[in-house]
């Protein structure tokens, strides 16, 4: 079950990002609503705004009609980059949005987003990095890059991270496994891995690329608002700040904000004329409950595994390294040891446990190398083993 869900999961992610990503290159302007609340703290005039657009956008015309009256007082410079979508088969790079793989792009943003954001800590001003979707993984890879590097103090620059794939638990980074070449994911982001630096992440609900159900518990629900979710993802976020906010939290540094403007499939019918209302809605969401972002899905009081998860779990079992692209994550993995790995002969030499306290089956990771047991010796199971 879980690898099937987890191939499903990756197949409609590559087919929807395509089409998000075209339906975004070719999209029309959205009325833009209020500024959200949290755009207030963010800073003064002198700071300097680095513009991440996302999928299909590498102008940043998209980006710049989602949040033109976010930055009215500060000086903006948008990244320039791909911001494509392709996968790699085999020696060929079959290119669905844009020229190259998904990851090649990202590396490119990241190089060309960490110059810019240089240049203007360079300059003695504060930095704000402000990146959407694809350009939300490049906004963060970049301010780990700076203050990494020393570029820049933590408490000078600011992240905004607009529809974040690896949005935590429901991020479709967070869920889907790294099982095609050329899209590598990378899991959940650690909320508190920059200490003073400011994050602000948002998310509106419903939202395929942040507010995913986990196909795992629901899968109804993940495979419903799929296609709706995308809709929003690429159209509705000029309309953030007149939805309701309905979740805030912190983690760490990072500040949270999920809104809402109703069930995705309303959200999507009105915005295309059909004239559907509030009771259309909660009708819907009755009957197909809208995941709420950054909420895990839960059974018997107990998280239910992610496809990711069961393919961390499956490779930390083997010894294998997990494919990431992120420079938190790879960082992470490189101060994780890997797990040990014996071959037992089917008479191991004697060992000083007793032979009346081996388990049938020895669990690795609990005996030592002096702890090995017999296994032709009829044992008993020791601690409900």
């Amino acid at each position: 079950m879980g690898r099937f869900a987890g191939i499903a999961l990756t197949i409609a992610i590559v087919v929807s990002s395509a089409l998000a990503g075209a339906a975004q290159a070719g999209s029309r302007q959205t009325e833009p609503g209020p500024v959200p609340g949290f755009v207030a703290e963010l800073g003064g005039s002198r700071a300097r705004v680095i513009l991440v657009p996302g999928t299909g956008d590498p102008t940043g015309s998209d980006q710049v009609g989602r949040t033109d009256a976010w930055w009215e007082h500060q000086r903006v410079t948008i990244v320039p980059y791909p911001a494509a979508f392709g996968i790699r088969v085999g020696p060929i790079v079959l290119g669905l949005i844009g020229n190259g793989t998904f990851d090649d792009s990202e590396a490119i943003g990241t190089r060309a987003a960490t110059r810019v954001a240089k240049a203007a800590a360079a300059a003695g001003r504060p930095v704000i990095i402000n990146g959407f979707s694809q350009g939300a993984n490049i906004a963060m890879n970049a301010a780990h890059r700076l203050v990494r590097s020393g570029a820049i103090t933590p408490r000078n620059l600011t992240v905004v991270l607009g529809a974040d794939p690896r949005f935590p638990n429901t991020g479709v980074e967070a869920l889907a496994p790294s099982m095609v070449p050329g899209v590598t994911t990378d899991g959940p982001r650690e909320p508190s891995d920059m200490t003073g630096v400011r994050v602000v992440s948002y998310c509106i609900r419903g939202d395929s690329m942040c507010g995913l159900a986990n196909p795992m518990a629901d899968p109804i629900a993940a495979a419903f608002y799929f296609a709706p979710g995308y809709y929003v993802h690429a159209f509705m976020y000029p309309k953030v700040g007149s939805y309701r906010q309905v979740k805030t939290w912190r983690d760490g540094d990072t500040e949270y904000h999920v809104y809402d403007g109703g069930n995705p499939v309303g959200i999507m019918l009105r915005d295309m004329g059909v004239p559907v209302d509030k009771r259309f809605d909660d009708a819907v969401s009755r009957a197909v409950r809208v995941p709420m972002p950054g909420v895990a899905a839960t059974r018997h009081r107990q998280q239910v595994p992610t496809p990711r998860m069961l393919q961390k779990e499956l490779y930390r079992r083997f010894g294998w390294q997990l494919p990431v692209t992120d420079p938190d994550q790879i960082g992470a993995q490189r101060r994780v040891k890997p797990v040990a790995r014996h071959s037992y002969s089917r008479k191991p030499r004697q060992t000083g446990l007793p032979r009346a306290f081996c388990p049938r089956q020895v669990d690795m990771a609990r005996f030592t190398e002096a702890g090995r047991c017999d296994g032709d010796v009829t044992q008993r199971r020791v601690n409900g083993r």
